[in-house]
């Protein structure tokens, strides 16, 4: 027997390279992903599948759907889009082969998907993926511009007229990150931005009514700062980007 066999149907079943037999009753991980120097040289063939309960078909679906990227990256897209549902508890063992690699990056990458709020452990060590229901989701949005708004607040004049020039939504936030001083605040803001906010874009299929409101933003950036304005300016930009993604999220599944 095997030092890593499977437990299958409460049975060993052995992990046997992929050259040497064609899969049974199976699944085959996809190769190992290239972007990891901790991934696995050699695609393997399991007898049966190894993933059990309830989570057994979204590994299934998450080893067919992503097949590059990291691991971070992978789980970080498949937690936001859906594919991996609010609330389920996973394990190291179930995602490690799911995404045909050891489990070193797989726990580096939770390591920074909870840094990054996606994922929660609970007392008893177990991972959980945080609820992204319609509320959390403006929530996310509704924190990244108080963060934004109080950077606003605190920046000369000449550098608002510089930030009202930065037409591509990535860059305008980019520069307004560059320009907080506080770590904590400049640290969560970096990741509401690049997570969340990067995902939308990204995926948006229509980016013409978001685009619309945050130039809308933009005008608001007058000198001196009418903060009211830029306040109600933020509230429609956000709720529209909560809006998305949850379409997003919604049409993934339709």
């Amino acid at each position: 027997m095997f030092a890593n066999d499977a437990i299958c149907d409460g049975k060993r079943a052995p992990i046997i390279p992929s050259y040497a037999t064609d899969t049974i009753n199976g699944v085959r991980p996809h190769p190992a992903r290239a972007k990891s120097k901790h991934t696995l040289s050699l695609t393997y063939t399991i007898y049966k599948s190894p993933y059990n309960g309830y989570n057994s078909h979204i590994m299934i679906e998450l080893n067919k759907k992503y097949k590059s990227g990291s691991a971070v990256e992978i789980l970080c897209e498949a937690i936001l889009s859906g594919d991996i549902p609010s609330g389920i508890t996973l394990t190291q063992n179930e995602l490690a082969l799911s995404l045909g690699t050891s489990r070193m990056p797989v726990r580096e990458a939770l390591i920074i998907l909870e840094y990054q709020g996606l994922i929660e452990r609970s007392t008893s060590q177990h991972i959980r993926v945080i609820n992204l229901d319609e509320a959390s989701v403006r929530d996310v949005f509704a924190d990244m511009s108080v963060l934004e708004l109080e950077a606003l607040k605190n920046l000369p004049d000449d550098q608002i007229s510089r930030l009202s020039s930065c037409t591509p939504q990535h860059e305008f936030h980019k520069a307004l990150i560059t320009s907080i001083k506080a770590p904590f605040r400049r640290r969560t803001l970096t990741t509401l931005t690049e997570i969340y906010l990067a995902f939308v874009l990204t995926h948006c299929k229509d980016i013409s009514k978001i685009d619309a409101v945050f130039m809308n933003l933009i005008h608001a950036l007058t000198t001196p700062l009418d903060t009211g304005m830029l306040r109600a300016a933020y509230a429609v930009y956000s709720e529209v980007l909560a809006s998305e993604l949850m379409r997003i999220r919604r049409n993934n599944h339709a």
